[in-house]
């Protein structure tokens, strides 16, 4: 299932069975938007069947296998030849959770996969947020802890985060980056973070929070 930010239109799968009747609280890994989702706002993704498209294109070319040469032959031989490697393609892509759970090291290699995970922390949750400003010996120190979750069914390699603080007026004022004490998370797990910003601004401010590739 799909799930659309509702304020920067980046798009995310999820299983459809994570979001109750009643909905959840969510927050964009890009924009940091947070909304309250619900099963309406989930969105069917169409999934081509290239498998058929290509016996369709095998059954066209078998015709010219059977004439004088050899250009019809091996037309179809690369036809069969593609349409097993679309076949295995398409198991491996369906099949990812159910694979990912029988062999947890499948993990790392669908991480590998440009289509899988495109977006840092896809899938991750960012909980329980929030900055603690204090005084030490005159200097104004800010801690953002919180914690992230993995609520899917396999294993996720953990991003950085990278960390803005927003005045009150909108403007960006201070922006770094933390990594997370642990590469990855297994299904269901969580992990606990904290980050210290020594001379922090006086004013008052907002964490914005997003997952980024690590540097």
């Amino acid at each position: 299932m799909i799930l659309t930010c509702p304020s920067c239109a980046t798009r995310y799968q999820i299983d459809g069975g994570q979001l109750s009747d009643s909905g959840a609280k969510v927050r964009c890994h890009l924009c940091s938007h947070q909304w309250h989702a619900q099963q309406e706002d989930l969105e069917e993704e169409p999934v081509a069947d290239p498998v058929e498209s290509l016996r369709s294109k095998l059954k066209e070319t078998s015709g010219d296998a059977d004439s004088p040469g050899t250009n019809g032959r091996v037309s179809t031989i690369l036809l069969a030849a593609l349409l097993v490697v679309v076949s295995v393609a398409m198991i491996l892509w369906l099949g990812r959770d159910s694979l990912v759970r029988q062999f947890p090291g499948m993990a790392t290699f669908y991480d590998s996969l440009s289509f899988v995970d495109s977006v840092p922390g896809e899938g991750l949750l960012l909980t329980g947020v929030r900055s603690v400003s204090r005084l030490d010996e005159g200097t104004r120190t800010l801690i953002v802890e919180g914690t992230v979750e993995n609520p899917t069914n396999s294993e996720k390699t953990l991003p950085a985060l990278q960390i803005r603080l927003i005045d009150q007026a909108g403007e960006e004022l201070e922006r770094w980056v933390t990594p997370l004490p642990r590469p990855s998370l297994l299904a269901g797990e969580k992990v606990f973070f904290s980050s210290t910003l020594r001379d922090a601004p006086s004013v008052q401010t907002e964490a914005a929070i997003r997952f980024i590739e690590p540097e």
